[in-house]
């Protein structure tokens, strides 16, 4: 921040309000100045300036000049702090540590310079501080108003009993108004940084979405990951911080990322560890593991499923010997069923429902005909026990197990022919009822 007294300040408003280079601070605090100032105020300062040509023999005379001059400080300033405004010329005399064509600058040129000064001002964009004197003969209330109407996001603080030289008059309220300042500009750009962050991670959660849904591969996530680095590194305020983040997640993320040079870092040496220490496939294993093949569940698991083969797939329905069971035993064993009874009182199934089950040949439904079975369709499955479990999930449960863990699918798939020929017949008509130990 840079806080500007008398010309400084006005030098710091020509700075920040300079249209062709940014300003190289990032707030400005003017001490009793605005662009228009009030020319009896000026006119003053320049009569003192004037007053002693000859300048002073000793720091006493001097500082019975400045008393005269700030009546109001009540006293007279000290050597050490006179010693920083006077030099000493050729002649030993003191005077005055400014140079003496500048009183010509200011009384030529000044109001020249205030249009100027003016324009700047509409151009300032940074967080700007005016502490004025409630004394001051150099700013008013119509120049700090015309200041703060050029300026309006400006902050003003006025200092009672203070004039011009307001720090000297009044340095404690300077520096409260001064640390206000910086602390609310603090609470604020924490705020704004906050608020950058939030959003930045926001908008880059939804290109990890998009990334997702796209399948982006290992680099793309890295290069995301690493501007995600940056880019919360400079909303935090530091360049360097950002950039040094942006290395270290590079050095982290891609050698993974690159493919050969995962395969040559990583991949390759671990992929020889694991072949050492994974026990090897049986046969039965390899055989289990190439059985068979996979329908659509295969779209689901992609990540990308293409939801054309699904539609592509063609309609199950029934067939006609299929419907005509739903039609006939299955709703007669729907009817025969009272769940209450055979949950809470018999905890089995009666008698003549197990007979029925058995002479209906509802534990062979996928056992073929030529065994005794009646051979259905999955879908005909399903739909016997979905209607049945909708009535007593029991004897849903009684029909599902044989029709479904086996034994008769693990008889037709790897059973010899006189296994088939004596166990199918009977699993089909229930002379066998299948039971199974599960743990």
């Amino acid at each position: 921040m840079l806080i500007g007294a008398s010309m400084g300040g006005l030098l710091g408003i020509a700075v920040a309000g300079d249209a062709q280079r940014p300003a190289p601070f990032s707030a400005l605090a003017l001490v009793d100045i605005t662009p228009r100032w009030e020319a009896a105020g000026v006119a003053r300062i320049l009569d003192f300036m004037r007053a002693y040509p000859q300048g002073f023999a000793d720091y006493d005379a001097a500082a019975v000049a400045v008393a005269a001059y700030l009546p109001q400080r009540g006293g007279r300033k000290g050597e050490e702090r006179l010693r920083a405004l006077l030099r000493r010329g050729a002649d030993g005399r003191l005077r005055w540590h400014w140079d003496p064509a500048l009183l010509d600058v200011v009384e030529n040129e000044g109001r020249a310079q205030q249009q100027a000064l003016l324009e700047a001002t509409r151009r300032i964009r940074l967080p700007t501080l005016l502490v004025s004197g409630g004394l001051s003969d150099v700013v008013s209330a119509t120049t700090v108003d015309e200041f703060m109407q050029l300026l309006p996001g400006a902050v003003h603080v006025n200092v009672p009993g203070a004039t011009h030289t307001l720090v000297g008059d009044a340095n404690d309220a300077f520096v409260a108004a001064i640390a206000d300042f910086v602390r609310a500009l603090a609470a604020h750009t924490c705020r704004g940084r906050v608020m950058t962050i939030v959003l930045i991670v926001l908008a880059l959660l939804v290109l990890s979405l998009l990334l997702a849904f796209l399948r982006g591969n290992a680099a793309l996530w890295s290069a995301l990951s690493i501007v995600l680095a940056a880019a919360v590194g400079y909303a935090a305020g530091s360049a360097r911080e950002a950039l040094i983040a942006a290395i270290v997640l590079a050095l982290l993320t891609l050698p993974f990322a690159i493919v050969p040079l995962r395969r040559a870092l990583f991949s390759r040496s671990l992929l020889k560890a694991f072949a050492h220490a994974l026990p090897r496939l049986s046969d039965t294993e390899r055989t289990a593991l190439d059985a068979g093949t996979v329908g659509f569940e295969a779209e689901l698991f992609s990540g990308k499923p293409d939801w054309h083969k699904l539609l592509a797939e063609p309609r199950p329905a029934l067939s006609a010997e299929e419907q005509a069971f739903m039609d006939g035993p299955v709703e007669r064993l729907c009817a025969m069923l009272d769940d209450w009874r055979i949950t809470h009182e018999l905890a089995d199934l009666p008698p003549e429902v197990w007979a029925f089950l058995k002479r209906e040949k509802f534990f062979g439904m996928i056992i073929p005909k030529r065994y005794g079975g009646l051979e259905f369709s999955a879908l005909a499955h399903s739909a016997v026990l979905q209607k049945v479990s909708s009535i007593c999930p029991t004897a849903s449960s009684t029909i599902a197990v044989p029709n479904s863990l086996g034994p008769a699918e693990l008889l037709l798939h790897y059973g010899s022919e006189q296994q088939k020929d004596y166990y199918l017949p009977r699993l089909a008509d229930g002379r066998e009822i299948p039971c199974f130990a599960l743990t």
